[in-house]
This record gives structure tokens, C-alpha cells and sequence, in this order.
């Protein structure tokens, strides 16, 4: 981590290790200011020390500021390109905003840089499990545990993906290996608590559930479940306390109100299960209604992508004037009305709407993106390019790189341009226009025996993909 300190000019390495130690210490006391206030000085003092980056993305994350997470983060990893963590915590932060294909992207060029890596393998499972996609959540997980064979994390999160694909029996062999290796593993003994119940094994399903509450006694679900397994053995004292606790954990949670009220009736408590009933009725009528609203959002977003794709633009702008209806601050519709704009060449109105979505969630790239070519089509190739390079900072697209280069060209600049072209091709090697493309820039660069080599290859790829 120090070899980096013989770059801080002719400042002594001393002052920078004391500034950044201080910065250090800060950040493990979650001293944020003082941390930043310290990562700032040695950043100023060894601006190409990866980890002054990294720690000044952690910092921002805390304070939710994304978008400037999302750069340093970036940043470090362009520093220091072989190191695993920048990639994990950005790939984890992705993920928490639930761009899971960004994150996908991430942990794919970790392993370009670092070939097999196992860690790689297991967010890959955790990020496709966040999206719901238990196939490739398998497909990842398993390829972690031909690496990591003993890996307790890596044996019950494989096991749940099985229980969401109704593989019951492999499933509950891995969750019981992974206590095996971990007794106090609280997932794993949830899992499998709740798999137990599924099947109607309360007397194997009570055990899990209670060690769960013990190992994860913030979690409401863990209450909740406990408590419907108690109510089915008739321990009502203790499945009262369970869902009460669920309750307390998360008072709006309406499976558990509804439990509740049920036992409480049972038992002859008729105004407080009244209460609990009609709390549940409240709460279920108001997420009902939440979840038509979402339901007809996203219903309208794949009608709008379709007649996108159809150039049925006219229907597609009356399908985002009702979702703008349902959700004034809808930013993926702003940024769809931008799109139309711009297929339209009315590139002011699409750079404004592009400027909005960004306002309402700066950390996605393709707004930027929209951003920036509208500046380039409007001729402001300097603003284009400083959007250009924000897009890149957020996620690495080959469309930024490809507008890069040539914006580096018109200036004159053909050695920029030719790495900017070298960088979309590392992106999509398989793609015979960006190869052409990089001939032809490379021609101009004066690099003729290049030149030849990428046309080669693009030749070769366009009649790999042409059928015989």
C-alpha cells in the first residue's frame, strides 16, 4: 500500500503517512468530517495513492452521497486496477441501488484483472439472488464452491437459492453443512427453520427458528416465522411473545398484525385483536394499492420500451404522460422524454430533460450519457466531454469511450483517441464496428501495422458471425 508514497514529490513520505493514519483512525471512529478533512490533505499530498480513494468513497457512501462514491471508487480501481476490495465495495454498492447490471459489470472486470478469483464468484450469487434470478444465482454459487468447497457462506446461500427453486432435499443438506462449519450462523438456521416449516416439520423447524432469534435478534422476520410455528404446536404464550416481537421490530408489517390478531381472538381478547385487524386491514388496503401503482408503473415502462422499439413514438409519449400522472417525479420517465427529444434533434429540450432525471438520481450512468451527447450534438464538445467522462467515472460504457476518441480527434489529439478506442474495444472485443473503428484511428494515429492487425480482426469476427 505504501509504494505509492515515492510519487508525493518532494514531500517527505512521513507527512503523508502521518495525514493519512490520521484520516484512518477518523474513518474507524466514523469521525467523518475529520476523516474527509484528513483524506483531502493526503490526497493533495499523493494524488495517485488508491487507497486516499478508496477511503473517500467510503465516506461518501455513509453520508449517501453515491455519485461521488461511485467515482473514487472508480477512481482507485483505475489506480490500482489488481486490487479485489475497490471492485467488491463498488460492486456491493451497485447492488444496494439496485443496479444490478452495473455491479455485474464490475465483478466481470475484476475477473478480466484477476482470473478465478473466488470472491467474484460469490457476490456474482448474491447480486443475481438480489435480482431474483435463482438459475444464474446457482450457476454462480456453485462455481464458488468448486473453488471454496468449505465455505459456510457459501453453502447456505446456495441453499437458499435451491429452496427458491424447490430443490428441498440438496437444499437442506447444504444449510446443514454450512452449521456444521458455523453453528452460529443465523442465515442458515433461519433457512433451514423455514424450509422445515414449509413442509410441516415444526418439531425440526422450531429449534432453527428459536438460535435464529438468538443470532438475529433484529430481524422481525425470524420473530414472525417462530411465532407461526409456536401457534401451530398451540405454545400460545410463546408465539404471542414471538410475533409481539416481530411487532416491535417492525410495526407495520402486516403478516405479523394478522398473526397476531388471529391468536388474540383465539383467546378471547376481542378488542386488542380488533385493533391488530384493523391495523392489518389499513396496511394491506394501503399496499395493495401500492402495489397496483408499481404494478402499472413498470407495466407502462415495458409498454414504453416496446413502442420505443417500434418507433411508435407518439403512443410512447402517452404512455409517459400517465406514468408522469401516476409519479410526477418519475425520473426514468423524465429521462425517456429526453430520449424521444433527442431522436427528435430537439437536443435542448432533451438535454434539460436529461439534467432533470440526473437531479433526481445522479448516479445513473445513462443519464449522463444523454447528457453528454446532447452537449456533443449541440457542438459544446468541452461540456461533452467532462459529461463523457462522468458517465465513465459512474460505469465503464464503450458508447463513452467511442464519443471520447472522437472528440479527442477532432481536437487533434489522436493519442487520446486511439486509447479512448483501445478502452470500448477491451469493453466489447467481439465487436467488429469498434474494431474497424479503432483501425481507422490508429491509421490516422500513423500506426499502419495496428491498423492492419484490428481490420484483420474485424474481418475475421464479422464472418465468425456470418452463417455458412
Amino acid at each position: 500500500m505504501w509504494l505509492a508514497l515515492a510519487q508525493a514529490g518532494t514531500q517527505p513520505a512521513s507527512d503523508f503517512r502521518a495525514v493519512f493514519e490520521r484520516g484512518v483512525a477518523a474513518l474507524a471512529a466514523q469521525q467523518f468530517d475529520a476523516a474527509e478533512q484528513a483524506f483531502l490533505e493526503a490526497r493533495s499530498l499523493n494524488p495517485r495513492h488508491a487507497f486516499v480513494h478508496f477511503h473517500l468513497a467510503q465516506i461518501h457512501q455513509a453520508r449517501q452521497q453515491f455519485e461521488p462514491a461511485i467515482a473514487q471508487f472508480r477512481q482507485a480501481i483505475a489506480l490500482e486496477p489488481g486490487e479485489p476490495q475497490f471492485y467488491f465495495r463498488l460492486a456491493l454498492l451497485q447492488a444496494q441501488l439496485q443496479r444490478f447490471h452495473d455491479a455485474r459489470q464490475v465483478l466481470e472486470e475484476l475477473l478480466r484483472v484477476r482470473p478465478g478469483l473466488p470472491g467474484a464468484y460469490l457476490l456474482l450469487g448474491r447480486v443475481a439472488q438480489e435480482e431474483g434470478d435463482h438459475e444464474q444465482a446457482e450457476r454462480h454459487l456453485r462455481r464458488y464452491l468448486r473453488l471454496r468447497p468449505d465455505d459456510a457462506d457459501g453453502l447456505w446461500r446456495l441453499g437458499v437459492t435451491l429452496v427458491a427453486r424447490d430443490n428441498y432435499k440438496e437444499a437442506e443438506s447444504l444449510l446443514q453443512s454450512a452449521l456444521r462449519k458455523d453453528a452460529k450462523l443465523g442465515p442458515a438456521h433461519y433457512n433451514l427453520g423455514v424450509l422445515y416449516s414449509r413442509r410441516g416439520e415444526e418439531a425440526k423447524a422450531r429449534p432453527h427458528l428459536e438460535s435464529a432469534t438468538r443470532l438475529m435478534p433484529d430481524n422481525a422476520q425470524t420473530f414472525y416465522q417462530l411465532g407461526v410455528v409456536l401457534q401451530r404446536v398451540e405454545d400460545s404464550v410463546g408465539a404471542e411473545a414471538a410475533l409481539r416481537q416481530a411487532l416491535a421490530l417492525a410495526p407495520r408489517d402486516a403478516a405479523s398484525l394478522y398473526a397476531l390478531g388471529n391468536l388474540l381472538r383465539r383467546s378471547g381478547r376481542e378488542e386488542e385483536a380488533a385493533s391488530h385487524m384493523a391495523e392489518y386491514e389499513r396496511l394491506s388496503a394501503a399496499l395493495l394499492e401500492d402495489r397496483e401503482r408499481t404494478k402499472r408503473l413498470g407495466s407502462f415502462h415495458l409498454e414504453v420500451n416496446e413502442l420505443l422499439e417500434q418507433d411508435r413514438v407518439i403512443e410512447a409519449e402517452v404512455k409517459l404522460a400517465e406514468i408522469l400522472a401516476l409519479d410526477p417525479v418519475n425520473d426514468l420517465a423524465t429521462y425517456r422524454e429526453g430520449q424521444i427529444a433527442f431522436l427528435r434533434q430537439d437536443y435542448v429540450p432533451a438535454l434539460e430533460k436529461a439534467r432533470r432525471a440526473i437531479r433526481r438520481k445522479g448516479f445513473e450512468p445513462g443519464y449522463h450519457l444523454l447528457e453528454a451527447m446532447c452537449l456533443e450534438r449541440l457542438g459544446q464538445d468541452e461540456q461533452a466531454a467532462q459529461a463523457y467522462e462522468r458517465v465513465l467515472r459512474l460505469a465503464e460504457y464503450a458508447d463513452a469511450h467511442v464519443a471520447l476518441a472522437g472528440i479527442a480527434g477532432r481536437r487533434g489529439n489522436l493519442a487520446q483517441a486511439v486509447e479512448h478506442m483501445k478502452s470500448a474495444v477491451a469493453l466489447e472485443p467481439r465487436n467488429p464496428d469498434l474494431r474497424t473503428a479503432l483501425a481507422e484511428v490508429l491509421a490516422q494515429a500513423g500506426d499502419l501495422a495496428g491498423s492492419r492487425r484490428e481490420r484483420a480482426r474485424a474481418r475475421a469476427l464479422r464472418n465468425a458471425s456470418t452463417p455458412r
